[in-house]
This record gives structure tokens, sequence and C-alpha cells, in this order.
């Protein structure tokens, strides 16, 4: 939905998204918290969390935040 509403110039909700996305991301990555979950969405979790840190900057940057 973030990359959704930043293409639309949106900025504000993009933000709003990425910003739960950014508090979820220590939940999920504590020891043992995914232990449970399928080996290829921990993978994903976790080769992923750069994108979204680099896009969280951009439509920070964007909001001027």
């Amino acid at each position: 939905m973030a990359k959704t509403a930043a293409k639309e110039n949106d900025y504000n909700t993009a933000l709003s998204c990425m910003q739960n996305v950014m508090q979820n991301y220590p939940i999920m990555l504590k020891a043992d918290r995914m232990k449970d979950y399928p080996e290829d969405l921990r993978k994903w979790i976790e080769e992923n969390k750069p994108e979204a840190d680099k896009f969280y900057k951009e439509v920070k940057a964007k909001v001027g935040r």
C-alpha cells in the first residue's frame, strides 16, 4: 500500500504505512519470534529490510520529516 500511495504522490499515506512497517521490523526480527514461520517468509522479511529502510527514508524526505 505504501508503494502504491507513493506512486500516486500521496506521501503522507505512504509514510503512515511505512511507519507501521518500521515499527514491526524489530518485533519480527527478535530472536525466536519467527521460529514457527515458514523459512521462505523469514528469509523474505530479513532480505527486504534494507529495501524497506531505503524506501522509508525516501518517503520521509518527500514529506519533509
